[in-house]
């Protein structure tokens, strides 16, 4: 899409939130006294949707050599070579934004010139979303779409949704045209939905403790009210002036039947919450932590933390029950993530490395550049009911430990080695057969 005029362009890494009233006013105003020569140029201008006009001609020519060297999987060339999106970055150009862009930076329409002119350091590479720019250029896709953070001041972030259409292989590439919308409030919606439904688990949890005490105290106080009747009966008998031994024993023998009757009743509740061996399986270690991450990916975000599995296909498979492992994975990496986030770790990374610590165990390293632990945390952490969260159960790594030790492993945690800043928990999980 082109315009005549002045031209505008829109970045694919910027985001505005609707105009307010007055301001969708004085748009309407402008269009009023526009010209049909710069009609164009006033909507562009004073629409309510974030626009940058950018050059993407540089980086349009990159990728067609590439493709001209012989490439033929550009997802995995991009892969393999990291250091290729900043490259062509460089010869990337902000040519204009317009209102609604400027404000999702605090600036105004006379920020612009000192505006275009940083532009380049107030939207940095991205791999994200130049990456998906740069894959519809080598596919002949004809849009691109995506979702970023812009960086609108010290540790203040603005998600953007944002969205470009791209021109054929013979169209021009020195004007394309980013449209964004600011979703911070759509963010705080999920994130709200997210807590509230972890709420809600919560307390249908706790619910349901408290109706199976309910349930438990109901059944065994039956047994119990029977033994106090029966022995008083007994009593009573025993105690007249010639007293009915039959018939106290017989009192008693109900009080030994009901005393029984309350003994099955509490080796139920035992069998309900006692540790039984894992029915185990082979697994491969690597799909399931890589899994796993997948599931905290919006976590990771949050934390503005990398999660890097350095675990070779080759190690050999594990013997674990699947559901108790991935259980084992989230308390870890959660907790690792948390830490980070909390802490504001910049550049977080949490890692996750093994090895074969002897002929019959796999040995699990995950490692994380958060604030550590403390000495009381490092000797306390797998206790019951012990947390470093105000708001934390103390169960998690409680649970893990039991489960790593009912597949016949070990769990530690400590300071990762070398001085190196943040936390590392190791566990050994069995060969399979």
């Amino acid at each position: 899409m082109q315009r005549p005029g002045p031209q505008h362009h829109a970045g694919g890494e910027q985001a505005c939130e609707p105009m307010g009233e007055s301001s969708c006013e004085s748009a309407l105003g402008q269009l009023c006294r526009a010209s049909s020569h710069d009609l164009y140029g006033t909507l562009f201008m004073y629409g309510p949707i974030a626009i940058l006009e950018e050059d993407w001609t540089g980086p349009w020519r990159e990728v067609q050599r590439v493709l001209a060297s012989g490439v033929q999987d550009f997802d995995d060339f991009l892969a393999s070579n990291p250091s290729f999106i900043a490259e062509v970055r460089r010869e990337h150009r902000v040519l204009d934004a317009n209102l609604a862009a400027l404000q999702l930076f605090g600036l105004t329409e006379d920020d612009k010139a000192d505006f275009l002119a940083h532009a380049g350091e107030l939207l940095p590479a991205n791999p994200d979303s130049n990456g998906r720019v740069l894959k519809a250029f080598a596919s002949g896709a004809r849009s691109a779409e995506g979702e970023r953070l812009l960086k609108q001041g010290p540790d203040q972030y603005v998600p953007i949704l944002w969205r470009t259409l791209i021109p054929p292989p013979d169209g021009d590439f020195s004007r394309l045209l980013f449209y964004a919308v600011d979703v911070s409030a759509l963010k705080r919606a999920q994130e709200e939905l997210v807590t509230t439904q972890g709420e809600l688990a919560r307390a249908s949890k706790i619910a349901m403790v408290g109706e199976m005490t309910a349930s438990i105290a109901h059944e065994i106080n039956q047994p119990l009210g029977a033994i106090r009747l029966f022995a008083d009966t007994a009593l009573r008998w025993l105690d007249r002036g010639v007293p009915s031994i039959d018939r106290a024993r017989r009192s008693l023998n109900e009080v030994a039947a009901n005393a029984e009757r309350a003994s099955r009743i509490v080796q139920r509740v035992r069998n309900l919450v006692r540790h039984e061996p894992p029915a185990t399986q082979r697994l491969a270690l690597r799909p399931a932590v890589l899994a796993v991450f997948a599931l905290l990916a919006r976590d990771a975000r949050k934390a503005r933390a990398q999660l890097i599995c350095t675990l070779p296909d080759t190690l050999p498979d594990i013997a674990a029950e699947q559901t108790q492992l991935q259980q084992v994975l989230v308390n870890l990496f959660s907790n690792a993530l948390q830490a980070m986030s909390h802490a504001a770790t910049p550049a977080a990374r949490l890692e996750v490395h093994g090895q074969l610590s002897d002929k019959a165990q796999l040995l699990v390293i995950v490692d994380d550049n958060g604030p550590g632990l403390s000495k009381e945390a490092s000797e306390r952490l797998f206790a019951p009911f012990y947390s470093t969260k105000s708001d934390g159960m103390g169960l998690g790594l409680s649970i893990c430990r039991s489960i790593v030790e009912a597949h016949g492993g070990r769990i530690t945690a400590g300071h990762r080695p070398d001085g190196l800043p943040g936390a590392r928990f190791t566990f050994t999980l069995p060969l399979a057969a």
